[in-house]
C-alpha cells in the first residue's frame, strides 16, 4: 500500500481523488520522484511470528494468495521462509516481467527464487544482497523510465527502452548526452504520418 499523501499539496477527497478534500477543484499532485512516498505491506492475516534467530521453522503450508506454491502439492511440513521467497519472485515474475517491458534484469535472481525445491532458493538476505548489485548496475534513463505493458500500443513506451539500451551499452553515459540522443533519435528516427507514428530503420 502506498501512502500518497506527500503527492498532494492539498489533501484530496477520499472517495474521489482526482477532487480536493473540500470540493472546491480538482486536485493537482506531484510525482513520486518529486516527493518521494512510503510503501507499506499490509494483511498478515496468515502471518506467523517465530523467535529471533530460528532461520529453519518447519509448518505446514498455509492456503494464501498464491496458489502456485509447490509446496501445496505436499503439504508436508517445510520451512515458511522459503515460501515467502518464492511468492515474492512469483508476484515479480507476473506482475512486473510478464506484464512489462524493460525488467529482464531481474530475470535471473527472480529465476532462483521460484525454484521448485525450496531448498535451491536464496534466502531474503541473498536477495537484498543481489538486488543491489543489480539495481548499481543500472543506469538513471533504466530507473526513471515509464512502465510500458507489453500490450500498451502506446509508442511512447519505446524511447525509455531505447535510452536504456543505449546507455548499458555506453553509447549515451549520463543525463546530459542521454537527453542529447533522444533529442537527435527524435528528429533522425521518427516520422508522423498523419496519426500514426513511423519507424525509420536506420543502418
Amino acid at each position: 500500500m502506498m501512502d500518497a499523501t506527500p503527492l498532494f499539496p492539498v489533501p484530496y477527497h477520499p472517495g474521489n481523488y482526482q477532487y480536493r478534500r473540500d470540493w472546491k477543484g480538482k486536485s493537482k499532485h506531484l510525482t513520486r520522484t518529486q516527493r518521494p512516498v512510503k510503501y507499506y505491506f499490509i494483511d498478515f492475516g496468515y502471518a506467523r511470528r517465530y523467535p529471533q534467530g530460528d532461520k529453519n521453522p518447519l509448518e505446514i503450508p498455509t492456503m494464501g494468495g498464491d496458489k502456485t506454491l509447490p509446496e501445496l502439492k505436499t503439504r508436508a511440513p517445510c520451512n515458511p521462509f522459503k515460501g515467502d521467497i518464492y511468492c515474492l519472485g512469483n508476484l515479480i515474475r507476473e506482475e512486473f516481467i510478464q506484464k512489462a517491458l524493460g525488467f529482464e534484469y531481474m530475470n535471473d535472481l527472480v529465476a532462483d527464487m521460484v525454484r521448485d525445491e525450496p531448498s535451491m532458493r536464496p534466502s531474503i538476505d541473498e536477495v537484498v544482497t543481489r538486488f543491489d548489485t543489480i539495481r548499481v548496475g543500472l543506469g538513471s534513463s533504466a530507473l526513471r523510465s515509464r512502465f510500458v505493458k507489453r500490450d500498451d500500443s502506446s509508442f511512447f513506451g519505446f524511447f525509455p527502452l531505447l535510452l536504456s539500451l543505449l546507455e548499458e551499452n555506453h553509447i549515451c553515459s549520463d543525463a546530459k548526452s542521454c537527453s542529447a540522443y533522444a533529442g537527435l533519435l527524435n528528429f533522425l528516427v521518427i516520422g508522423v504520418c498523419g496519426d500514426f507514428p513511423v519507424v525509420y530503420v536506420i543502418s
